[in-house]
């Protein structure tokens, strides 16, 4: 069985930040379509677009804040077993189509 390796995790992108790249031959892509997938994998602040203030529920009803910080919360990646088992299904495939 061939053998491939990956990149490492801190190389991996949420699909909406891979939006719009080119296709790139030679290269594998690994993430998600969600919207929201950047800020639960990495973390960051979210501030009102149009709005003076969010809402964010508490209890029974609402408190209007000026920005929220969500901590990461990875969720994308691949145990380091996947990373193997990935890498040789994917040489597989590449000298199978050689």
């Amino acid at each position: 069985m061939a053998s491939l390796s990956l990149p490492a995790p801190d190389r991996w992108y949420a699909a909406a930040e891979l939006a719009g790249l080119p296709e790139m031959p030679g290269t594998v892509r690994q993430g998600t379509n969600l919207v929201y997938a950047r800020i639960h994998q990495l973390g960051g602040t979210i501030r009102p677009k149009t709005a003076k203030a969010l809402a964010v529920p508490v209890g029974d009803g609402i408190r209007l804040v000026q920005q929220v910080t969500i901590p990461a919360r990875p969720y994308l990646g691949l145990s380091a077993e996947d990373r193997t088992e990935a890498g040789e299904i994917i040489a597989d495939w590449i000298t199978g189509a050689l």
